[in-house]
């Protein structure tokens, strides 16, 4: 595969991976809040206690996980090039934008993810006593499904971009 190619590939794969992850990121937040019985909420205005909450403490967690890896992301890329570290899609020992860019973009992906399945986690376990098993059983189904694609999306460009860089 050529490098532009496969350049325009990871940096496609990226971006898909990124809105992947925070469309299922946001469905289980949907999820839990609908749970609780908060059906609708208008963004920018004051919500439910419970919604407020709720979205505070994700905004707490999701910008602690992604201040911290884009820290160690951006120390990785002064780094790497000293060290002849891989950047993705990058010669070793060069410095290239075209290997910073996924490695600025991942944080925040993997931010979406844990965050994500910190939700589903919690969803799974209210639900359990959930009176309404067929919401429950179509929220699963579709938290699954949203799940399974944005991990495969993101293994696959893992995977690549570590083929790529060996």
């Amino acid at each position: 595969m050529s490098p532009i190619v496969a350049r325009l590939f990871v940096m496609v794969g990226s971006v898909a991976a990124f809105l992947l992850a925070s469309k299922a990121h946001g469905r289980q937040l949907r999820l839990e809040r609908e749970l609780a019985g908060h059906w609708h909420v208008t963004f920018g205005a004051p919500n439910h206690p419970f919604v407020e909450a709720l979205w505070q403490r994700e905004r707490t967690i999701y910008w602690s996980i992604a201040a911290a890896l884009l820290l160690a992301a951006i120390a990785y890329l002064i780094v790497a090039p000293r060290q002849s570290w891989p950047l993705p899609l990058t010669p070793r020992g060069e410095r290239s934008w075209w290997g910073g860019i996924p490695v600025m973009i991942w944080p925040f992906v993997v931010a979406f993810i844990v965050t994500g399945l910190m939700s589903l986690t919690r969803l799974m376990r209210a639900t359990t006593s959930a009176a309404d098993s067929t919401w429950v059983q179509h929220a699963m189904w579709g938290s699954a499904g949203w799940w399974t694609l944005t991990l495969v999306v993101a293994a696959v460009l893992l995977l690549f971009t570590r083929s790529q860089s060996a």
